[in-house]
Order: structure tokens, then sequence, then C-alpha cells
């Protein structure tokens, strides 16, 4: 809902941005409810979960999503039936089914163009393979069906809401077990909001000798570039904001020397640096 929000201001659509805020809000009110936190929410713990959730908070879950459901089924209708929200994101930065395979892309991005892959389908973890929803998928690849898979991938979320909240296991919460590994190696992913997340973990002697985490940023970005060409400068931030880039989880980094200053032209800045 916040992605969906700001894509639609980078159109000028400021109502619509407020509309989804203000139903996001509920959304935060049910995370804050339940783990004390609206943002980082330090809820999770190996093999167990920090404290249960009682019925009355199972109730206020229900209620609250179900009025995010109602005024989401509303916004829906307009983005799919806009003039000026297809005008601007139809036929923009349109990615192929085999451009979206070439850059491996992942998430809704890979998904808006044809290609069915999602983690949670591929390779099931947690209790996914427990719950029933549907893999949406689009096939203009343009930044209006990046906006209709990630909208039709809430209704997707609240209904796995749903049925989680009516098959949460009965009894008590595990307790936390202190353990130590002393030795090994172990992969994970997991289909978060913009795609597969990739960690890799080593120990050696119960140490971290080695994390390496690859997040689904750095293809976006890849491809940004070719996306670009040729394109209307005015389209340029709809392009970008399509794509849901997370500059913090980029792989790359720069590295700025302290110490020294350059004067240079534009000519000179081009030929040292581009």
């Amino acid at each position: 809902m916040f992605w969906a929000g700001f894509m639609l201001h980078e159109i000028g659509f400021e109502t619509m941005l407020a509309y989804f805020l203000r139903e996001r809000e509920k959304i935060l009110e049910i995370l804050e409810r339940i783990t004390g936190s609206r943002i980082h929410f330090s809820f999770y713990r190996i093999g167990t979960v920090r404290r249960d959730v009682s019925k009355v908070e199972m109730r206020y879950i229900e209620k609250k999503i179900g009025e995010v459901e109602r005024k989401l089924e509303d916004y829906f209708k307009i983005i799919e039936s806009d003039r000026i929200i297809k005008a601007r994101l139809e036929d923009v930065g349109i990615i192929t089914k085999a451009d979206a395979k070439d850059y491996s892309l992942v998430g809704p991005i890979a998904r808006a163009s044809g290609v069915k892959i999602d983690v949670r389908k591929d390779d099931p973890y947690d209790a996914y393979d427990e719950v029933d929803f549907v893999m949406v998928i689009e096939d203009s690849g343009d930044a209006f069906a990046r906006m209709i898979v990630r909208m039709k991938e809430i209704f997707e979320s609240i209904k796995i809401v749903k049925q989680i909240l009516k098959n949460l296991p009965k009894g008590t919460v595990p307790p936390i077990t202190r353990f130590f590994i002393e030795k090994g190696m172990e992969v994970g992913r997991v289909e978060a909001p913009r795609g597969e997340n990739f960690h890799l973990i080593k120990i050696d002697q119960r140490r971290l000798s080695r994390v390496r985490i690859r997040p689904p940023t750095l293809n976006f970005m890849n491809i940004f570039t070719k996306l670009l060409k040729g394109v209307k400068i005015s389209d340029v931030p709809v392009i970008l904001a399509s794509l849901d880039p997370c500059f913090a989880c980029m792989e790359r980094v720069i590295l700025i020397k302290d110490g020294k200053r350059e004067v240079l032209s534009e000519d000179e800045f081009r030929t040292k640096y581009t």
C-alpha cells in the first residue's frame, strides 16, 4: 500500500496517496498491537515467537483487515478504470518476458512480465504449502501491469492472513532455547515484497565467518538503464517508481576519498568518470 500510494503520487494523484496511507496506518496499528512496534518487530525467535496472539487480538486483526479490504476494493476499481492513470502507466517501461528472464528479475516485476516465479510456490517454506493463494501474473510488462500485480497481491495477502487466523495452532508458545552451532553453512530464501531474498550464513568455531545477502533490487537497477532509452523525461520517475527499488538494499557501494578536492569542467568530468 505504501508503494501504491507513492506510485500514484508520481503521476500527480495525491488524493489516492492519502487514501493508501490511511489504510496502511490500520495495518501498522495491527503490527504495533501484536508486536509492540510499527516497523522493526523483533517478533520471531528461532523455533518460536516472542509472544502469543490472543483471541481478542485475532478478532481485532479480522476487523481491521476487513476494513482495509473493503476500501482497497474501491481503490482498485479506480486504478483499473481511470483514464489518466492508464494514460500515464500503460506502455511505459515495458519489460518483455525474455528480458525479465535474461536480467534474472524476481517478484512482482517478473510476474508482471509473465514470468511464473514465487518462492512461496516454487519452494514453499513455513506454512505456505498449507494456505491457498494465487500467483498473480500479468503479461504486458509495463508500469500498469506492475501496478495491477501488486494491487492483486494485496488481496492475496489478506486472504492468507484470514486463513492463518482460522488455523493458528492451539497450545502455548514454545520457549526460547539457547544453543550454539560449532560449524556449518546454510542458505535460505524467502519471498519478500520485492521478490526473492537470499541469505547465506557460514559459521566457524561458533562465530559468523561469512554472511551473504542478495536482495532483489540490484537486478531491477540493471534493467533500469535499458528502460530509459528514448523515453520522455516525464516517464523517468514513473518507470523508476514502478520498479520499486530499495537503494539501501543495493549490494554495491561507492567509496568516497576524503582529503582531496578536484574542480572539473563538464567535459573533464565526462572523460574521467563516464
